[in-house]
């Protein structure tokens, strides 16, 4: 981890292999442009209170994919097994924390956040794992609901593509979509090849999940374009605050009080072509 970088999570490994996409070491420097592009486009991190940029929040503007992921997390916890980091929101009167526990294979973080203000406090809230495809890599448990598109590069193809199968993706193209999700259902990305697996579920929530689905087959960014995806536990259908809130998607946290939920990655290496966990017919 990164604590000088928001809690910046920079390898899951399993079985020698890092599940994560591999992205450039953060730099105060790059951390000062607050371009999240520019930072390495890999790890895990956090976004709050919008994935998309906002001109004003609370009186001043929110850059790329939040507010947390460039500035120093204060750690009031550590050990072998867990840390726990604090952040203050830096627009909007909030305390972040987070607790990272590892059992096992399993990476669990549980998030309180405490609204200090006197007005209801609304956010768009995403964890935002890049991860590294593979031969042959599949998406198992995908939500059956409607998907809908927020941003495509050859957008033509993302009603037809399958979401499940990396390899059937078009080279060249990116789609980032949104589907309304179940906590205790976790999506799994299989890799065959490699015989590992990464399930990502949410723990209780205080308001329905989505969940945000991100699939780079060299399409961005443009000059320099990667191959990565993300599993997106979210509390929003959109990547921006605005639009969230028009549909009651986003979290509003009442003054005064705490909002709660959990994230489980759980790493494990595969039984033939098996893992364990719910059926497996997403």
């Amino acid at each position: 981890m990164a604590p000088a970088f928001g809690g910046h999570v920079r390898e899951l490994r399993h079985a020698g292999r890092q599940l994560l996409a591999a992205g450039r070491v953060r730099t105060p420097e790059i951390a000062a442009t607050e371009d999240f592009v520019a930072s390495g486009m890999g790890g895990l991190d956090d976004c709050l209170p919008s994935i998309a940029p906002l001109a004003d929040y609370w009186g001043r503007p929110v850059p790329s994919h939040g507010e947390l992921w460039y500035r120093p997390a204060e750690v009031v916890a550590s050990g072998p097994s867990e840390a726990v980091l604090v952040m203050r929101g830096r627009h909007a009167p909030y305390v972040l924390r987070r607790a990272y526990r590892l059992q096992g294979d399993r990476l669990s973080v549980r998030y309180e956040l405490e609204h200090r203000g006197e007005t209801p406090l609304a956010l768009v809230w995403a964890a935002h794992p890049l991860l590294a495809p593979s031969p042959g890599a599949r998406l198992v448990g995908l939500p059956e609901g409607r998907w809908r598109v927020e941003s495509a590069w050859r957008a033509e193809v993302a009603p037809s593509i399958s979401l499940a199968d990396w390899d059937a993706l078009p080279a060249r193209a990116y789609v980032k979509l949104f589907a309304p999700w179940e906590c205790g259902r976790p999506v799994t990305l299989v890799h065959p090849v490699w015989g590992v697996f990464l399930s990502v579920s949410m723990g209780d929530a205080p308001v329905r999940p989505h969940l945000g689905l991100w699939l780079n087959r060299g399409g961005f960014p443009a000059g320099a374009p990667l191959e990565h995806l993300a599993i997106e536990p979210t509390f929003g259908s959109a990547d921006d605050l605005p639009s969230a809130q028009a549909d009651g998607s986003c979290l509003v946290v009442a003054p005064g009080r705490t909002a709660t939920w959990s994230v489980d990655y759980t790493l494990g290496t595969l039984d033939g072509d098996r893992f364990p966990g719910p059926p497996q017919d997403g």
